[in-house]
């Protein structure tokens, strides 16, 4: 992530993205890098900071290619097996201590947040206004 000061004093941080590409159809996977550029450069906080961010290039790829993209999947078992009052750790090759000990690192994370309850996970659950403009109406 090369960072340059340009004539201006502004610090200029340069970005490559790499999401995963569980995006089906090409046009979304497109449509969603453009959109995902475009408002990473808007940040009027880190701009009036004399930070300004640029989006080289935004990248679509499987877990297979970018083993980072599978760091939500870890730290949502560490919460599983943290919390479970079962034994979801029995056929593990990873301790009940050893999960503990993670999850209390990441609870001393500044950027973790914990929460339960309702977690939308359909177009229309979140954001339910637009279902009236659907050309399918969705249930």
């Amino acid at each position: 992530m090369p960072m340059i000061r340009d004539r201006l004093g502004r610090l200029n941080v340069s970005e490559s993205v790499i999401l995963d590409n569980e995006i089906h159809g090409e046009d979304n996977r497109e449509a969603f890098a453009a959109i995902w550029q475009a408002m990473n450069e808007h940040q009027p906080k880190l701009n009036s900071l004399g930070v300004v961010r640029q989006v080289k290039t935004v990248a679509l790829a499987t877990e297979a290619q970018e083993p980072l993209l599978l760091l939500p999947d870890y730290v949502a078992g560490i919460l599983q097996a943290a919390n479970s009052t079962a034994d979801t750790l029995a056929k593990s090759r990873v301790s009940a201590l050893a999960a503990k000990r993670a999850y209390e690192r990441l609870k001393r994370a500044s950027k973790f947040g914990e929460f339960s309850g309702f977690m939308p996970t359909s177009y229309f659950e979140i954001f339910p206004n637009f279902k009236q403009y659907a050309r399918h109406r969705a249930p």
